[in-house]
């Protein structure tokens, strides 16, 4: 049972299953998935087709986080978690994915106050 709750592909209430929505979230939130190199085509003097090697945009911490949770329950195996003991593992695995969402909160949200009026003193500056 547990293997199934923690590390099924196809059961959408499995841990492992809501971790890969949440990178595929991650990466379309940052404009796609990256890697570390992305191919490209172009064209040589010679009007061929060649592929380069262009560096992708780096990832976000979101992205970085949830890319290695995933990674790695992809290749967990439950009788590992079990003989460490369930809940040190799964303590651990919450510790991790509440650091993915204070990442995601850093990342994507403004946490800065905006006061009443204090946007139009920022344009009187910014105008003189």
């Amino acid at each position: 049972m547990a293997e199934f709750l923690l590390l099924s592909r196809a059961f959408p209430r499995s841990v492992r299953f809501c971790l890969n929505q949440c990178r595929q979230a991650a990466n379309m939130i940052s404009g796609g998935p990256s890697s570390n190199e992305m191919s490209t085509s172009s064209m040589n003097g010679n009007g061929m087709n060649m592929n380069m090697r262009t560096k992708a945009p780096e990832q976000t911490p979101p992205q970085r986080i949830f890319g290695r949770l995933v990674s790695e329950m992809e290749y967990l195996d439950i009788r590992e978690v079990l003989g460490e003991g369930m809940h040190p593992y799964l303590d651990q695995l919450q510790q991790r994915i509440n650091r993915a969402s204070d990442e995601i909160t850093l990342t994507f949200f403004s946490t800065q106050i905006i006061l009443p009026g204090a946007n139009s003193n920022q344009q009187a500056q910014q105008q003189q």
